[in-house]
């Protein structure tokens, strides 16, 4: 069995396994035509790459795509307003995750 973890590109953004390539929930969570929503998807990623750099990575196993998974800032993803999060600020701010010291060793 061969394993592949791969930067999502324009050139392998296809390759992103259904159903999830055709859902747009967190770029535009008014889409529910699943043709539409796999074009501002894709619209997504090319915009995202641009401004942001590297927001997501699929996983190929012997040759095949089988899972994804996407990130970026907040702001490029709409939907996320309607769930407890935010962004996790600096170090400096108490943006860690509370089991890490500080100031590691």
């Amino acid at each position: 069995m061969r394993v592949a973890v791969r930067d999502i590109t324009g050139e392998n953004v296809g390759d992103i396994p259904e159903p999830c390539r055709r859902c747009a929930y967190w770029e535009d969570p008014g889409v529910s035509e699943r043709d539409e929503a796999e074009l501002i998807k894709r619209e997504w990623f090319k915009e995202t790459l641009e401004t942001f750099g590297t927001c997501g990575k699929i996983l190929y196993v012997d040759g095949r795509a089988v899972g994804y998974a996407q990130y970026g800032p907040s702001e490029r993803s709409p939907n996320i307003k309607n769930y407890g999060s935010g962004p996790v600020g600096s170090v400096e701010e108490g943006g860690r995750p509370p089991h890490l010291p500080l100031h590691p060793r």
